[in-house]
């Protein structure tokens, strides 16, 4: 006999749920990696190490740090402020709020910290219309690729994007390695 699922249309819902994703990440994530694939490996390290394609990509990260340090120090006055001082509505707020102390907090400080800056970094869209274009100053990366997907040149414009989503990838995989650290140390200070 067959057993009852716990959650009944699993198997339809889960299928549904590939499909978008495959459609959503999965193809554009292949045709990323299918237009960088048309180069060389020593014209995809010439273009993805051009000067200016390196000064966009030392404005995005510094822009993406400042901003996300600025994050991380505005959340953590934020929760200070929130635990702290009384104001109108914060008996609604502590319903919500299980107390922030310092130790405890470190770990969604770093979360927050990190998951900022991969976001920051993997932002396209709307920073390209408020950044500058002075070439080596305050040309972003993403503005960069925009310019050569202006001049037809796929590969070249995967080839950056790439880096970016790599750079997000490493981002991302220190968050999870610093988590687990500082969830170590705090589970043995307990």
């Amino acid at each position: 006999m067959k057993q009852k699922s716990i959650i009944p249309g699993f198997g339809l819902s889960f299928g549904i749920t590939m499909a978008i994703l495959s459609l959503v990440v999965l193809i554009p994530l292949y045709s990323l990696v299918a237009f960088t694939v048309k180069l060389s490996p020593s014209e995809f390290l010439y273009t993805i190490t051009r000067p200016r394609i390196l000064s966009g990509y030392y404005v995005s990260i510094s822009t993406a740090l400042t901003a996300s340090l600025i994050n991380a120090v505005m959340g953590l006055i934020l929760a200070w402020v929130l635990v702290r001082y009384e104001f109108p509505g914060k008996r609604f707020l502590d319903g919500i709020i299980l107390r922030v102390i310092f130790p405890e907090i470190l770990p969604s400080l770093i979360s927050g910290f990190t998951l900022a800056f991969a976001r920051s970094i993997g932002e396209y869209g709307s920073v390209v219309f408020i950044a500058g274009n002075t070439p080596y100053e305050t040309e972003i990366a993403p503005l960069l690729i925009m310019s050569e997907l202006q001049e037809v040149d796929y590969p070249a414009a995967t080839s950056i994007a790439l880096v970016m989503l790599a750079i997000a990838f490493v981002i991302l995989s220190v968050n999870a390695m610093l988590q687990s650290m500082v969830s170590r140390r705090i589970s043995g200070l307990s």
